[in-house]
Order: C-alpha cells, then sequence, then structure tokens
C-alpha cells in the first residue's frame, strides 16, 4: 500500500476513468462476497458486522493508533474521505491531504485481510497446562507493559474497531506498520501543537 499525497481529484480524463473505475470494482467486490451466501455455519452472522454494501467513499474514516507502554507519547494516524489526515507523532499533531486512490487502497486492504470478520478485541496467546486432577486448563500469556494498538473504520451509521496487544494476524499488523510510516511522508511542513 502506498499512500499518495495532494489532489484529491484526477487532474486527467483517464485518471478520472481510472479512479471510477476503481470505485466500481469495489462495490462489484463488495457485492460479490456478499451474494456467495454462507460457506460455514456462522457466517451469516458474522456478515451483519460487516459495512453497507454501498456508502460513498466521502464518508470513510480510518484510523490507526498505537499506545507504547511506559507513558511514551501515542502515535495516531486519521484519514478521511474529505482528503484530510492529521498524524500525532512524538507529541506533535500535523495535518496532510491524502488522495482517493490510497484511500481506497486502505479500505481495499481491509477487504482483503477480512478486517471486518475479526473480533474487538485480539486476545493473547494462550497455552494450555495440565492440573493436579489431570484435566487441562488454558491460561492467556500476561503481557506486562505491551503496547496497545487499535485500527477503526467508520461511516456515518458504522463503525467496527478492533484492538491488540501481540501476536496480531501478520497481515494486520503489516497494514498498521505502511499506514503510520506512509503518512508520515504526507504531513504538511507546519505541524500544529498536539491537543490533549
Amino acid at each position: 500500500m502506498h499512500v499518495v499525497c495532494g489532489n484529491l481529484r484526477p487532474r486527467t480524463h483517464a485518471g478520472r476513468r481510472h479512479f471510477v473505475a476503481a470505485r466500481l470494482a469495489l462495490l462489484l467486490v463488495v457485492a460479490a462476497g456478499a451474494m456467495t451466501g454462507p460457506a460455514v455455519a456462522g457466517a451469516a452472522s458474522s456478515a451483519a458486522a460487516w459495512p453497507p454494501l454501498a456508502y460513498r467513499l466521502d464518508e470513510v474514516d480510518i484510523s490507526v493508533q498505537r499506545e507504547p507502554a511506559h507513558g511514551l507519547p501515542p502515535q495516531r494516524v486519521s484519514v478521511s474521505g474529505s482528503g484530510e489526515g492529521m498524524r500525532q507523532w512524538q507529541g506533535r499533531q500535523e495535518s496532510f491531504r491524502i488522495d482517493h486512490d490510497s484511500l481506497l487502497d486502505m479500505v481495499n486492504a481491509l477487504y482483503r485481510m477480512r478486517f471486518f470478520d475479526l473480533p474487538v478485541r485480539l486476545l493473547p496467546p494462550r497455552s494450555v497446562f495440565v492440573k493436579d486432577d489431570g484435566s487441562v486448563g488454558t491460561q492467556a500469556t500476561r503481557l506486562h507493559d505491551a503496547t496497545t494498538t487499535s485500527i477503526c473504520f467508520t461511516l456515518s451509521a458504522y463503525k467496527k474497531c478492533v484492538a491488540y496487544e501481540a501476536d496480531p494476524p501478520p497481515e494486520l499488523e503489516a497494514f498498521v506498520q505502511r499506514v503510520l510510516i506512509n503518512t508520515g511522508r504526507c504531513v504538511s511542513s507546519s505541524p500544529t501543537p498536539s491537543r490533549k
């Protein structure tokens, strides 16, 4: 995923065609996925957790937040369908612009990784042990001073957030890394002070 900063509207006729084709492709992929029906038990109930089949790109807000341990400053990035972005990094808040194709690329990445099927909180790894009576018990790995990461996808009438501390699906962590790193390239040269 590569983030392109700058103008929201494609400047050329070919750019407009590509933009419209990309938006139509997203709607077709979403609609096709919804029409395939439940492949396994419980798939129908998870469909309710997905965004509506059609919505406007300018309704979309995506945010990524990473709260490091030991009181270090949080890292936050939020982008909206209007093309506005905000990045909080090392105690500074900076604004930037993002183009529609880059936002569409981020939305497509969430659909590809089945982000909307993930639970609200990804639990830490578990292990099993044998109790004195011979039964098997499970325990969660304790993560002291763990960094907490959350990703949210929001529309006017829909919101899905996923939070984790350790061992997320690799594609989810890769998405977070790309958003945090690539939006840094978009940041304007005039940061605004962070508000708490």
